[in-house]
């Protein structure tokens, strides 16, 4: 069951990662910030520390209008959202392994 939820959850942040970008890029604030607001919250509530301080600072560069230096963040993000995913997936292969 956390492998699904696990996958659930790395397609939805995968499938919106694009969305925030394009906010970024397009100069669009309230998508830039809608979006990065949505991964501080939803990778924190999962233990992605890396990825909610990151998406933090991405939104607040975002709500003071510095889009520019929000959008030079935005492969920071990328990267932690990778590597968080990919310590979670190992966390619960462990798991497995353990209670096996």
């Amino acid at each position: 069951m956390e492998e699904e939820l696990l996958s659930a959850l790395r397609q939805n942040v995968v499938d919106r990662l694009p969305l925030l970008k394009m906010g970024l890029q397009n100069r669009i604030k309230d998508q830039a910030v809608l979006y990065s607001h949505d991964f501080k919250g939803s990778c924190a509530t999962i233990g992605l520390e890396g990825v909610r301080k990151t998406a933090m600072e991405i939104e607040r560069l975002c709500i003071e209008n510095q889009l520019e230096a929000a959008m030079q963040m935005y492969s920071q993000l990328e990267s932690d959202i990778k590597q968080g995913f990919e310590l979670l997936e190992e966390y619960i292969k462990n798991k497995k392994r353990k209670a096996a």
